[in-house]
């Protein structure tokens, strides 16, 4: 008789133990059913074993019990549908009314996201501003080309090219050594015309790939640097600056 009520207690807590761990219906325990059996049961035990199982199958049931209320309180809410009544009633409905009662409910992410005046009046107001920048940029005058006998007249034509550049590189590798340095430090060395003599070589050494180029697009910064191996493919016209004339 005991050992067949011990048997029942260990029912108990099993059977509540799995509705909790499972995350089942609260409500298919029977809670006045499994507590009337507790209160029968209780003056059969005598040993502390005994005991401690009446109290952990009594603390189970309170368990269930809390994890009803929980579910109570929120199918009392307007959250919540039942789901077989939530079938039957996507069941009644025919095609159309169920594409009507979808475009009734939807709403679409770019509804709420959408274009006000304020946010294209900052709109008009940056890119109103990227174009004052372009004009003023622009305004110093146009790119021409230098004729032979200009720069004859600068010295940069004429005389041991190829020693010139030599020279320059070799200056270029020293300041560098494989880094990254800005341009404008690099060239602005004596007068207007030892820059654009600078600038002129520099462009050549990039052009033929002993040297290498980038520009910020963002902050429009200039770098340059010595490559130790010759870039292969890499010809591309360099247009520079100098003094605030443009020269290609």
């Amino acid at each position: 008789m005991k050992k067949r009520s011990e048997e029942e207690l260990q029912r108990i807590i099993a059977l509540c133990e799995e509705i909790e761990k499972k995350g089942a219906d609260p409500f298919a325990v029977n809670v006045a059913h499994e507590l009337e059996k507790l209160r029968k049961l209780l003056p059969l035990w005598r040993r502390f074993r005994e005991l401690r199982l009446d109290a952990e199958a009594l603390y189970r049931i309170t368990r269930v019990i809390k994890r009803q209320e929980e579910l109570v309180k929120f199918r009392s809410t307007n959250l919540y549908f039942d789901p077989e009544f939530m079938e039957f009633r996507l069941l009644s409905k025919s095609p159309r009314e169920l594409a009507d009662a979808y475009l009734r409910s939807w709403r679409p992410l770019i509804s709420c996201q959408q274009v006000n005046l304020e946010m294209l009046r900052q709109g008009y107001m940056y890119w109103n501003s990227l174009r004052r920048i372009s004009r003023d940029f622009t305004a110093g005058g146009k790119m021409e080309e230098m004729s032979l006998d200009k720069l004859k007249e600068l010295r940069i034509l004429g005389g041991d090219l190829e020693k010139r550049l030599n020279e320059l590189l070799e200056e270029l590798r020293d300041k560098s050594r494989g880094e990254w340095i800005e341009y404008w430090r690099f060239i602005d060395r004596g007068g207007f015309e030892e820059r654009v003599r600078r600038a002129f070589y520099l462009s050549h050494l990039i052009s033929m790939g002993y040297a290498d180029m980038k520009i910020d697009p963002i902050t429009e910064e200039i770098k340059i640097r010595y490559v130790s191996e010759r870039l292969r493919g890499m010809g591309r016209s360099i247009p520079i600056v100098i003094g605030g004339e443009d020269s290609e």
